[in-house]
């Protein structure tokens, strides 16, 4: 390719084989194994996930909250890992699996005489006239993320320092959620509420990357995708109250479509079949239902650190 071939014929053109070092070191288009292994460290965040508020309501009427409280993850330990094949006419072919999983428990006591603690999540308390007032409530989750990318993946240039790659495949993804609560009575009864929700979702995902490239082998890049899922949603509420036993055992299926939003920046460092990159991450899936809530989104956001081999 000449250097005087305008920078739009060099956008549309793969990136040639390389007939020597380039890059400090970097093989540019060489056929051969792809591979990688990442650490991330990731924040889940979803709503709807409230189970207890405080009112200054004795439980006579329906009282309106002054605070409630709401489960949240704490930051955890994830990886993903890939495979693939790169061929000499800058396409790959990669598959990457992702796996992440975090819990959480956390305990409200009412040790106040001037307020009334109510169980958010409770079906046969807030169903009824009158709210019953308990003495405390435990809540736990666990969210666990299971993702998997086919994709083909099309390497270009639009001059000595910019790469550009698109790709695009299918994704299968499958997410469990479980939510639960623990209620005491001020009588001394013990209530339940479950509240699993799993999805298991196929789609395609398209999306890009820019890239800066030095001399000496140091990288900038920025990476967005979108996916469209079809999914399917197993829900459920289960209801045991220490009054009158199960008061609510229901569940429920639906398909959904859930898009799915990615962004990812960071810096890199190549140096003969290695790549070294760091850098920050997020994801935002949305239309995650819920059996007894408005559907709501989940976001995944946090660090990468991704260590790469091509041969």
């Amino acid at each position: 390719m000449s250097a005087d071939t305008p920078w739009f014929q060099r956008f549309l053109l793969p990136v040639p084989e390389a007939t020597g070092p380039v890059d400090g070191g970097l093989a540019c288009c060489r056929p051969g194994l792809l591979a990688n292994v990442d650490y991330l460290n990731w924040l889940g965040r979803r709503s709807g996930m409230d189970f207890a508020a405080l009112d200054t309501g004795n439980g006579l009427g329906k009282p309106t909250a002054i605070s409630t409280e709401s489960l949240d993850f704490d930051r955890a330990n994830a990886f993903r890992a890939g495979l693939g094949y790169r061929f000499c006419n800058g396409w790959d072919v990669l598959w990457t699996y992702t796996y992440f999983h975090v819990e959480n428990e956390q305990t409200v006591t009412n040790n106040s005489t001037n307020f009334a603690l109510f169980a958010t999540q409770s079906y046969y308390s807030t169903g009824q006239s009158s709210q019953e007032p308990v003495s405390s409530i435990t809540a736990d989750g666990t969210l666990q993320v299971n993702i998997q990318d086919f994709d083909a993946e099309w390497s270009s240039c639009l001059n000595d320092t910019i790469g550009f790659k698109a790709f695009g495949g299918f994704r299968w993804a499958k997410i469990d959620q479980n939510f639960n609560n623990t209620y005491t009575t001020p009588a001394g009864g013990t209530g339940t509420v479950s509240l699993p929700n799993n999805m298991d979702g196929e789609g395609i995902r398209l999306g890009a990357e820019l890239e800066w490239r030095s001399p000496i082998g140091f990288r900038v890049f920025g990476r967005a995708a979108e996916s469209i899922l079809v999914a399917d949603f197993q829900t459920a509420q289960h209801e045991n109250d220490p009054f009158v036993g199960i008061t609510l055992n229901t569940s429920g299926s639906t398909t959904v479509v859930v898009p799915v939003i990615e962004a990812a920046v960071g810096v890199s460092y190549a140096r003969g079949p290695w790549e070294l990159r760091a850098g920050y991450e997020m994801s935002d899936w949305f239309n995650m239902v819920q059996l007894n809530r408005p559907a709501q989104s989940l976001f995944l956001d946090g660090y990468f650190i991704s260590c790469s081999f091509s041969r």
